[in-house]
C-alpha cells in the first residue's frame, strides 16, 4: 500500500508549510493532497475545518507554482482538493492545475451538490488532461458512487466517515466489502478516518491502493515540530509498508 499526504494550501502560512513539505522523507508518501482554502469546507470536519479558517487569509496562489514543484520532488504526483462550490463560476481554475503540475482534482462536494451537472464538469476536467478523483463515502447512495467509481481513469477517494478527523466509529470489513463491489478493478485510496497508525492494521489483507492522511499531521504543524513531523511519516509509512506485504 502507498501513503497518501494532505496539507491545507497556506496552513499555518505559506513558509512553514514549504519548510514542511521539504522536510518529508524520500520513498515515504506516493502523492500529496493540496486542499485549497474554503469559506465553507463543508464535508470536513473540526480539525481540517480550522485549518481552512486560517489558511484563508494566508494562502497567496502566487506561491503555488513553487509548492507544486516542492511536492514533486518528494512524491510522484499532486492532486489538488477543492469544493466544486469554490470554482464553478471560475473557468480558468480547471486549467490553471494543468499549468501548476497538478495530475488530478478532488472535489468532494461534486457527486453530491451537483449530482445533475456532474457529467460536463468530469468531462471538462478529464478534456484538459487532468484526472478526475471520486470522492464517495458511506452515505454516497450506491448507485451515484458506482458511477462515480465508472468515471475514474486513475483513483478513487474513499472516506470512511462523512467528515474528517470526528470520532464516529466505522466498521472497516462492511467498508471493504463495499468498495470490492462497487470499484473491483480500481484504485482505491481510504481517507477521512485514520487517525492513528493503529488503525492501518485493520486494513491487512484488504484490497486497498493507499491510505491517505492530514489530521493526524496538524499538530507538528501547528507546533512547528519538524523532527516530530518526520518521525511521524516515517511511522506511518513504516507500517503500512508492512500492512502492504
Amino acid at each position: 500500500m502507498k501513503l497518501i499526504l494532505y496539507f491545507t494550501l497556506g496552513y499555518p502560512n505559506t513558509e512553514v508549510l514549504q519548510n514542511f513539505l521539504s522536510l518529508i522523507p524520500e520513498d515515504t508518501a506516493e502523492y500529496i493532497e493540496l486542499g485549497f482554502p474554503s469559506a465553507d469546507p463543508k464535508y470536513d470536519g473540526p480539525a481540517i475545518r480550522k485549518t481552512h479558517g486560517v489558511a484563508i487569509s494566508q494562502y497567496d496562489s502566487k506561491s503555488l507554482p513553487e509548492i507544486v514543484e516542492l511536492c514533486l520532488r518528494k512524491v510522484s504526483k499532486v492532486y489538488a482538493l477543492r469544493y466544486y462550490s469554490d470554482f464553478e463560476s471560475d473557468g480558468s481554475f480547471i486549467p490553471s492545475l494543468k499549468d501548476a503540475g497538478f495530475s488530478g482534482i478532488i472535489a468532494p462536494d461534486l457527486m453530491t451538490d451537483y449530482f445533475h451537472s456532474r457529467t460536463a464538469i468530469v468531462n471538462s476536467i478529464q478534456g484538459r488532461g487532468l484526472e478526475f478523483i471520486p470522492f464517495i463515502n458511506p452515505s454516497t447512495p450506491d448507485s451515484v458512487a458506482g458511477e462515480a467509481c465508472g468515471n475514474a481513469r486513475s483513483w478513487i477517494y474513499y472516506g470512511l466517515l462523512p467528515s474528517t478527523g470526528i470520532g464516529v466509529p466505522y466498521d472497516l470489513r462492511s467498508i471493504i466489502e463495499r468498495i470490492s463491489l462497487l470499484a473491483p478493478s480500481k484504485r482505491v485510496v481510504l481517507g477521512f478516518g485514520i487517525r492513528s497508525s493503529g488503525d492501518l492494521h485493520g486494513i491487512s489483507g484488504a484490497v486497498v491502493y493507499g491510505i491517505a492522511v492530514g489530521t493526524v499531521l496538524i499538530d507538528f504543524l501547528e507546533r512547528n515540530d519538524a523532527p516530530g513531523f518526520v518521525s511521524k511519516i516515517e511511522e506511518l509509512a513504516g507500517v503500512i509498508r508492512g500492512v502492504g506485504t
